[in-house]
């Protein structure tokens, strides 16, 4: 378990790596969710709790806890949280390989072990998938089990994940659920949506140096799929929500352009973005289709360029 401290695929903090990257990208914060990181940061301070995050598919749970990893990188949380280490597990990472009775036991010892010697927060997404993972047929000593202990006897911080569904069947009746304090994270509001989808186009400039040729248009186009991407237009009992239905329309057109050989992201591939989305009812992409075309013929006329994102020439 020594790997984890060098895993890509994991949160570890600080790294030099990361703290060179979080300077360079030091205006990319996320947007509207301060309550729930305060709430987040208050609970792991407590000594007998520990956060589960609890929310809709993507309402931005994960990111939550990926702009923690950031504040802790850049040193701008209180002096508790400074210099911590949040590691990202999965369930399926500490009983893989464990063919005999005993061995997943002693995965996780050494993963205690290893978040005591180094004051590693532990975090779970879909945390509900920690039930029944482990166990030997006739004992209660699966993954959930092995967390009680810890979490009831050591100074072990878990930060766990989860729908309102799965909180419901798993955590509901469980005394898990004292070991936790629920923190609900909500759909963001149009406002605050409008400046988590100006800030993913913002990305595309800080992170792939990608120029924003015309701010206007980007307004424009950032307020259609907000309308379209509304509750009221989404295909019925769709599971996904916002700020994620909005933003793979925004990458979808990104997509487009790239699959096009395109060095420029154009209202074109926002028109082809919205036609090949099948989670919003015909009508609501027909209205946004139809204003993006508007919106192309009107630029059109006046002479300007129509084109949103270019891609630097290679």
């Amino acid at each position: 378990f020594e790997t984890y401290l060098n895993s890509e695929n994991n949160y570890l903090i600080p790294t030099k790596d990361k703290i060179n990257k979080a300077l360079e990208l030091d205006e990319v914060v996320e947007i509207g969710r301060e309550k729930e990181l305060k709430n987040l940061m208050i609970i792991l301070a407590q000594s007998k709790k520990s956060p589960l995050i609890v929310g809709e598919s993507g309402v931005g749970k994960t990111t939550i806890v990926e702009e923690l990893v950031y504040r802790i990188t850049t040193g701008d949380v209180p002096k508790f949280l400074q210099g911590k280490l949040i590691l990202e597990v999965t369930p399926s990472e500490v009983v893989a390989g464990c063919q005999y009775v005993g061995m997943f036991e002693d995965n996780m010892t050494k993963l205690m072990n290893l978040c005591e010697k180094y004051g590693i927060i532990l975090f779970i997404d879909e945390i509900h998938t920690i039930y029944g993972v482990g166990s030997s047929k006739g004992k209660d000593n699966d993954m959930a089990a092995i967390l009680k202990h810890y979490l009831d006897r050591t100074s072990l911080k878990v930060i766990g994940t989860t729908t309102e569904k799965e909180y419901n069947d798993y955590f509901g009746s469980d005394a898990f659920k004292r070991r936790f304090e629920k923190i609900t994270v909500k759909e963001p509001e149009d406002e605050v949506l409008f400046q988590i989808l100006d800030k993913v186009l913002n990305d595309y400039f800080i992170k792939d140096d990608i120029s924003l040729e015309d701010e206007e248009i980007k307004k424009l186009i950032i307020n259609i799929i907000i309308t379209a991407t509304s509750k009221k237009h989404r295909v019925y009992n769709d599971v996904v929500n916002n700020p994620d239905l909005a933003i793979s329309i925004i990458d979808k057109a990104v997509a487009f352009a790239r699959v096009f050989d395109s060095e420029v992201v154009t209202i074109e591939h926002f028109i082809e973005s919205f036609d090949s989305c099948d989670r919003i009812y015909d009508s609501a992409k027909g209205d946004a289709i139809a204003l993006l075309k508007k919106i192309k013929d009107k630029k059109d006329k006046e002479g300007n360029k129509t084109l949103i994102i270019e891609f630097p020439k290679k």
